[in-house]
């Protein structure tokens, strides 16, 4: 029955969560707002997926960049499954962003499950998942295309395996931990960081270093197990990593990166402005301001509580810590234009709340009074912080100017009217990313993406573009393009589509 009480109250919490963050105004979206150009290459890996019956190992995006399409970066897993959704009940985009919400959902699940393997109050317990479940930048990327908030998901799910495993000392739960720390990180290398982590701890367990041995009997059991899944684990990440490289550069594509930008190759100058941008762009959306006060003054008492904290919690939290800022400084200079690669972050506040609450619970003995006055409080901080999160989800979905002319969305049924295939190559302008109008009006082919004096709309005709599609009136008269705007076969709402054949 406590059980019952425990997770009924996770499940108020959760539902609370997603409607007061507005999941039912977003979840049927197309992919816009804030990286859009990022949700449309995860997008048009699912849909070519779906139409063209591509191999599960041979990923495939609108953009011609690369021979066919053809293009790998993370492991396309959570894509195909898309796709494999849209051959049962259509092409509905929906589906894509609910995918990622489930597996969202489960990790939240996870987090509560981790805090009741270390016997916290259930109402404590609740304090991780509202931390990581209404931070707005989560939740933005969570209900969206793109695989990091899924990535982090299964590490934290395979984390929640991790504990099980210690108490029960089950072969299986470490089995499943390392089945889900593997697959995390094939999405994303960058969530390797918590397979370095479990490794270093399972080995400090094994020869009963950190006072680990104190928590549990099962460290020095399954030494070959575990010696084999952490084995098989790296060599699946190096082996797809390795994959990925050769079968980009087989295919003459070089769009996903694959590399690191580190600090040290930049400037003292482009570094501060880096900082800037997150500290003025980025930050208000990560947690709230009074959730990063108190987020910096749980990180600074750390080391002065460090001796009273849980030595499993600690040890998981210092070495998480020490991953990051490793991972901040090798991918530094991403962090100006992209925020979503300070979602691997999150999984160190989420571990330093994790002992401080586990902490606080053992000194902190709840009366009846005292434990509803909590409960109130809870629920009230939960209240606040959803609705900031709601905000800030209508301001980067309503109130941000759009990155293309949002026309694109509903053209390709009049594209396919006037007798353009689905598989026509088009030549798609103005467009700087590679994938956004090329997936929306769902026709391969180029946009001005990594485009120069060679490799532009004159390289794009000879490789075989049929089509010009302009949705913007001033490029009719750029000179690049005004030789091929001739033959005017189309026109639909301010976006004018061009024949190539006859030049």
């Amino acid at each position: 029955m406590h059980h019952l009480y425990r997770y009924s109250l996770l499940a108020v919490t959760l539902a609370y969560i997603y409607f007061g963050s507005g999941v039912l105004e977003t979840i049927t979206l197309r992919p816009q707002s804030i990286h859009q150009w990022r949700q449309c290459d995860s997008a048009s890996q699912a849909l070519n997926y779906y139409q063209n019956q591509v191999s599960f190992l041979t990923p495939q995006t609108h953009t011609q960049t690369g021979k066919n399409g053809h293009a790998a970066s993370e492991f396309p897993i959570i894509y195909y499954f898309v796709a494999k959704l849209y051959q049962l009940f259509g092409f509905h985009e929906y589906l894509f962003r609910l995918v990622n919400l489930l597996i969202f959902t489960a990790a939240l699940v996870a987090i509560f499950s981790i805090t009741q393997k270390f016997r916290i109050n259930a109402c404590a317990g609740i304090i991780p998942v509202v931390m990581v479940g209404t931070s707005p930048y989560v939740f933005y990327y969570a209900n969206n295309f793109l695989p990091n908030v899924p990535a982090i998901a299964l590490i934290i799910i395979g984390w929640c395996f991790f504990s099980y495993y210690l108490t029960s000392g089950k072969r299986i739960q470490i089995v499943w931990a390392f089945f889900f720390f593997t697959l995390g990180s094939l999405i994303k290398i960058s969530e390797s960081i918590s397979v370095v982590a479990a490794c270093i701890v399972l080995a400090a367990g094994y020869f009963q270093l950190f006072s680990l041995n104190e928590i549990s009997e099962t460290w020095r059991k399954h030494g070959v197990l575990k010696l084999v899944l952490a084995a098989c684990c790296i060599l699946c990440i190096i082996a797809w990593n390795q994959y990925a490289i050769w079968f980009n550069k087989a295919h003459g594509t070089g769009q996903n990166l694959l590399g690191m930008l580190p600090i040290w190759d930049i400037s003292r100058q482009e570094a501060k402005d880096i900082f800037d941008r997150i500290r003025y762009d980025w930050s208000y959306a990560i947690f709230h301001r009074y959730e990063w006060y108190l987020f910096w003054t749980a990180l600074a008492a750390f080391p002065f509580f460090y001796s009273r904290f849980n030595p499993l919690l600690r040890l998981i939290t210092l070495l998480l810590f020490l991953g990051v800022c490793s991972y901040g400084m090798l991918w530094f200079q991403a962090f100006y234009d992209h925020d979503y690669y300070m979602l691997t972050f999150i999984i160190f506040p989420f571990f330093l709340s994790l002992s401080w609450v586990e902490y606080l619970g053992r000194i902190i003995h709840l009366n009846k009074v005292f434990k509803l006055t909590s409960i109130l409080f809870l629920a009230l901080t939960c209240g606040f912080l959803t609705n900031y999160s709601h905000k800030v989800q209508r301001n980067r979905y309503f109130k941000l100017k759009p990155y293309i002319n949002t026309v694109l969305y509903s053209i390709e049924p009049y594209l396919r009217s006037i007798g353009v295939k689905r598989t026509d190559l088009v030549v798609s302008v103005p467009d700087s990313s590679p994938n956004v109008s090329l997936y929306l009006m769902n026709n391969p082919g180029w946009t001005e993406a990594f485009t120069d004096e060679n490799y532009n709309i004159n390289y794009f005709h000879a490789a075989g573009a049929k089509y010009l599609v302009i949705s913007d009136s001033s490029y009719i008269t750029h000179p690049l393009y005004t030789p091929f705007a001739k033959h005017q076969i189309g026109y639909y709402r301010g976006i004018s589509i061009y024949s190539l054949s006859n030049l």
